[in-house]
């Protein structure tokens, strides 16, 4: 019975140092956003979260999750942005009526996010200054493979 107590202690505890680790350092370095997976009819679906990007990723982490890694990931390369609308008078009650949604394809996967102020800018700039694929480099083995290609 003892050791059940003791159990249950360092799961809790181990829990409580979950939450404040993955506050702490998601907080400090990250944009927040509300996102959701589309198709989504009426309210459904939304998320709040945190965007950190990297080089030619984004790291979606969920505000409601323990997990230590991120909850998705967004490769610049595969991100294409299809427009902006208004926020929905039914949802006013949790996204502010001030910034709009941009609407976002990843992967053939569409989705719905709406940044603070500012950060559709951001996002914007992040996915418009992906290198051209033409233009990065290949490896020694991928030229040889098309030139062999192209020869036979």
């Amino acid at each position: 019975m003892q050791f059940l107590f003791w159990l249950l202690i360092g799961v809790v505890a181990l829990v409580l140092l979950l939450v404040v680790w993955r506050f702490s350092r998601l907080h400090a370095s990250g944009t927040q956003v509300a996102l959701r997976r589309l198709p989504a009819s009426g309210i459904h679906g939304w998320r709040i979260g945190i965007f950190r990007y990297s080089a030619g990723n984004i790291y979606y982490y969920k505000l409601r999750s323990l997990f230590p890694m991120a909850d998705a990931i967004f490769v610049r390369s595969e991100v294409d942005i299809r427009g902006r609308r208004e926020v929905k008078a039914e949802e006013t009650s949790f996204l502010s009526e001030e910034e709009e949604i941009m609407v976002f394809n990843h992967a053939g996967v569409d989705y719905e996010v709406q940044f603070p102020h500012r950060g559709a800018m951001a996002f914007t700039s992040w996915v418009e200054s992906a290198p051209d694929s033409r233009m990065e480099r290949m490896s020694q083995k991928v030229l040889q493979a098309r030139i062999n290609r192209a020869r036979s």
